[in-house]
């Protein structure tokens, strides 16, 4: 679920750290600013550590708050038919991957 929630939001960007969104969100996983700030003070979201480490950090808080990690991918892109969407592709591709993963064995 990691990797097809970073390849939903940045694509084949993978090692520009420092990559950033119209609406400034930063880094693979595309956290932005204020929500670093409020929800992972610890971490550095300007690094790839760090920007992974508060992506897992938040990932895991909203698969406890709302049961599992679908809606966490849902709360990951916001609110409404978009966020919708943003879950369900990324559900489709963790699919896709375990297809393939199954089929190199």
């Amino acid at each position: 679920m990691t990797f097809a929630i970073a390849w939903q939001e940045t694509r084949n960007n993978a090692a520009d750290s420092t990559v950033r969104s119209v609406k400034r969100a930063l880094g693979r996983f595309q956290i932005m600013d204020a929500t670093a700030r409020t929800r992972c003070p610890a971490f550095d979201v300007e690094t790839p550590d760090g920007n992974l480490a508060c992506f897992l950090k938040m990932v895991r808080e909203d698969a406890a708050s709302c049961g599992d990690y679908g809606c966490a991918a849902r709360i990951h892109n916001g609110r409404g038919y978009a966020a919708r969407a943003f879950a369900d592709t990324v559900l489709m591709n963790v699919g896709r991957l375990h297809l393939y993963w199954e089929s190199v064995r």
